[in-house]
């Protein structure tokens, strides 16, 4: 019973911590930073066990401020990093394109492209200390050991704590 929680609470993390990622790739690709001021005409792979991309960009530069200058570009491509493993947390390399489906809002989307590759993974573990979980604590606590654990020799780890909306504090930056 208690293992099955476990495992309950280590999917609902990993699924909070997915969509973290997703909405900060999303956030990433549709930024550029001012020192980066080529246009790339075709989308560069970032790279990871396995990518979908929905769409290639639309690039549409703006006229460059006097301050510098900002290009913005406006683009429906989105990175998917997947890294898919067994139960005892081997990696399972042999999945192809047409095991992968991404939804959008209940509506199908195409993957446009796909590679296999594996690649350091870099991820915050945000750890709820606001007294909502106290009762769960040590399970989280476990989980996060258990996820740490199976980081390879590159991947990096930080650790945030939540205490309340305005007390957000991290314990421990990428190592």
């Amino acid at each position: 019973m208690i293992i099955t929680k476990l495992k309950f609470l280590l999917i609902v993390f990993c699924l909070a911590l997915a969509s973290t990622f997703y909405n900060f790739s999303v956030t990433n690709a549709q930024s550029t930073p001012t020192s980066n001021r080529t246009v790339q005409k075709s989308p560069t792979p970032s790279p990871g066990v396995s990518q979908k991309q929905t769409a290639l960009p639309t690039v549409t530069p703006t006229p460059e401020d006097d301050d510098g200058g900002i290009i913005k570009i406006d683009t429906e491509l989105v990175n998917l990093n997947v890294r898919v493993i067994d139960r005892t947390n081997r990696p399972i390399n042999t999945l192809t394109q047409n095991d992968f489906k991404v939804y959008e809002d209940n509506v199908l989307q195409p993957i446009e492209f796909f590679s296999k590759s594996e690649v350091p993974t870099n991820y915050a573990l945000v750890i709820d200390n606001s007294g909502s979980l106290r009762f769960q604590l040590e399970k989280v606590i476990e989980a996060s050991k258990i996820i740490v654990g199976t980081n390879r020799a590159d991947d990096e780890t930080s650790v945030v704590r939540f205490v309340s909306s305005d007390k957000i504090e991290v314990t421990q930056d990428f190592t």
